[in-house]
């Protein structure tokens, strides 16, 4: 019984030992969890809050941009400028005569070709009168009976011995075959004369044929003075309140390549004329005298006028697509934008506009200042932008 005591209590002590054991290995590897554990919160931590600042950083980098609009800009710059106004016609003698007859007989000589140069009243063609000289014989007969009816006409008259009426319808008759007679001239009517010095640019008749019968129904002969050139131009209404007598022209034609003449405007139509029959605007016709410095310029084909109505030099410009207008008030107004990104309305007064630039007065803006393009209304003073760099 004592022997079995003994047993039983070595046995729990035992146990006891390897619980001890047991809590204790528990313990320790609970505690060596436990470093490792805390080790990785710590990391987790550090993740954490670099992860955190990442973030803040990256909020303040981009919370300045954060609906930014973005903009493309263009610099003030010194430059030249030139107003004109562009407008393509015809070269054209200084005078030019279309001759014909009013007589259609067939033309039995003709004494000049295009390109000879004529004086005023020297002959160019002749036409057949036989016909015309049968009735002028028989005018001249008339001529001669009714002269002497009116003759005899005129004694009995002043004696008393013919009544009033038969005395004035015998001279009515006179006269007029006196009349008809004078139209008779049959020599100019022969002869076709240039009614201008100049050169024969056209001919557009041959012989045998009637003086009626030319080229797609034209003038006989075309004369013109081309020692003196012109370009006879119609320029729209909404610019002729610029153009001003003794402007300086530029003339450009293919003929002339990369040359170009000079001109000046000689003469502006006192009233206008419609530009054609399918629109309502109206243009005005406008003289060109050209300086025919290049024989080259001939008379008939197409040219250029460019009519240089004002110029500026070093003026500081911008573009006009960096220019918008206040509805309300009419300015116009530039946004500036400064080396902040930041914005800056100016109001400013323009001078000499061309089609791509236009002239600022009164330094609003300095050379290389950088201007929005194409603004809106959705900007403001003061507003963050971000400048559109293009690539290159």
């Amino acid at each position: 019984m004592g022997e079995r005591k003994a047993k039983e209590t070595a046995k729990a002590a035992k146990i006891v030992n390897q619980s001890e054991n047991t809590e204790v290995f528990v313990r320790t590897n609970a505690g060596r969890s436990h470093g490792k554990a805390s080790k990785a919160k710590i990391f987790i931590t550090f993740g954490v809050i670099i992860a955190i600042l990442a973030g803040l950083g990256y909020f303040m980098s981009t919370r300045n941009t954060e609906h930014r609009a973005i903009v493309s800009v263009g610099s003030v710059e010194l430059m030249d400028l030139e107003e004109t106004v562009s407008i393509r016609g015809t070269i054209q003698g200084s005078d030019s005569a279309d001759v014909s007859s009013a007589l259609n007989y067939k033309i039995t000589a003709i004494y000049v070709k295009e390109g000879d140069i004529v004086k005023k009243d020297q002959v160019l063609a002749t036409l057949d009168v036989s016909d015309l000289q049968d009735q002028y014989n028989k005018a001249a007969l008339a001529l001669r009976e009714s002269t002497r009816a009116y003759e005899s006409a005129e004694a009995l008259y002043v004696e008393g011995a013919m009544a009033r009426e038969e005395y004035l319808r015998l001279k009515a008759a006179y006269d007029g075959d006196k009349l008809n007679m004078s139209t008779f001239n049959i020599a100019d009517k022969r002869n076709v004369k240039s009614p201008i010095s100049g050169t024969v640019t056209r001919v557009n008749v041959n012989v045998g044929r009637y003086a009626s019968d030319t080229e797609k129904g034209q003038a006989m002969f075309v004369v013109e003075n081309l020692g003196d050139l012109q370009m006879k131009v119609r320029i729209g209404e909404y610019d002729i309140s610029k153009i001003k007598v003794g402007q300086t022209v530029t003339i450009t034609a293919d003929v002339l390549g990369k040359e170009s003449v000079t001109g000046i405007v000689s003469s502006i139509s006192p009233t206008g004329e419609e530009k054609d029959m399918t629109s309502s605007e109206k243009v005005i016709p406008v003289v060109i005298d050209i300086d025919k410095s290049d024989k080259n310029l001939i008379a008939g084909v197409t040219a250029k006028a460019t009519i240089l109505i004002d110029r500026r030099e070093n003026v500081p410009a911008i573009s006009i697509d960096a220019i918008i207008q206040d509805p309300e008030t009419g300015e116009n107004l530039v946004f500036v934008v400064d080396e902040d990104e930041a914005l800056r309305k100016v109001a400013v007064e323009l001078g000499l506009e061309t089609n791509i630039y236009a002239e600022i007065l009164e330094g609003a803006l300095k050379e290389g200042e950088q201007v929005v393009l194409a603004p809106s209304f959705e900007l403001e003073d003061g507003m963050l932008v971000t400048v559109n760099t293009p690539l290159r």
